[in-house]
């Protein structure tokens, strides 16, 4: 996940200026508005973990570190790690879906092997060459610039309609902007998730990342427990994909989040397309 910020000059374009790093951009930035990237430093004692949840404070603390040691890695050694997860996750594609299946009882083993393909190879085909961190572009008749920075640590909802796809998915966007992610997968699905959460790690210590760059809630996994990480004051961002309760928790809590609600909304079809092209897709992205 990149978060981009916008740097606005209003005499002549200043070269020295605009190559500050992004990490004293965001900060120069953040005291004279609001970013959606910035958290106060005071926040209320709601929004503080409960002192139950130990737990999350040790992982968060573990993220917290192993973003600082990865933030600064460059963007080829980047793209070659995204491509290491990728093809070991396809590697495995067809070992996941069956255990998916297995442990929820939701959908078939062949479209999630395709769905987990797509979810590593093609979703780093989509990042590769990309940037991650830095000057995204500049604009000297507008004088804007635009800058990609890490936001820290992300945290990510897993629901066990998608419990590798997703993981995957997120894991891999959150490492092309140099943030570490803690995800939290369904219950139903933490087989299958400390599976692949596996696989994941032994790519990270091959490619010489700190494992703790993704991390997950391994067992007795809670709503209590999310909404604890979702309300920890070093939580940047989360991905909220699940249900309703837990999409609006995750709005509810203080911290910037990008939920995705329930699936199957409905499809407009054209009056002149191709009807039974167009309801053969519409079925087979169910």
């Amino acid at each position: 996940m990149v978060v981009t910020a916008h740097l606005v000059l209003d005499g002549p374009c200043n070269e020295e200026r605009v190559e500050m790093n992004s990490s004293t951009l965001l900060d120069e930035l953040s005291k004279s508005a609001p970013l959606p990237v910035s958290r106060t430093l005071e926040l209320p004692e709601t929004l503080l973990a409960p002192p139950e949840h130990t737990s999350v404070n040790s992982m968060v603390e573990r993220a917290v570190r192993a973003q600082k040691a990865f933030q600064d890695w460059p963007e080829e050694r980047i793209d070659q790690l995204l491509q290491a997860l990728a093809e070991k996750v396809s590697l495995h594609a067809e070992e996941l879906a069956m255990a998916a299946v297995q442990e929820t009882g939701l959908g078939n083993v062949a479209d999630k092997t395709a769905k987990n393909r797509f979810a590593s190879l093609d979703v780093c085909r989509s990042l590769v060459g990309q940037i991650g961190h830095g000057r995204l572009s500049s604009d000297k008749h507008r004088k804007v610039t635009t800058f990609a920075s890490p936001v820290g640590v992300v945290f990510g909802l897993v629901p066990a309609t998608n419990p590798t796809s997703t993981f995957i998915f997120k894991a891999l966007i959150c490492l092309k902007g140099r943030n570490a992610v803690i995800l939290s997968p369904s219950q139903k699905a933490s087989g299958a998730s400390n599976l692949l959460g596996e696989l994941i790690q032994a790519v990270l210590r091959e490619r010489g990342a700190p494992a703790d760059l993704v991390q997950w809630v391994r067992s007795k996994n809670s709503r209590s427990t999310a909404i604890a990480f979702m309300e920890h004051p070093k939580i940047s961002l989360i991905l909220a994909t699940g249900g309703p309760a837990m999409v609006k928790a995750a709005y509810r809590s203080g911290t910037p989040a990008i939920g995705v609600g329930a699936g199957n909304a409905p499809a407009l079809i054209c009056a002149d397309a191709n009807l039974q092209h167009a309801a053969t897709c519409a079925v087979m992205s169910k």
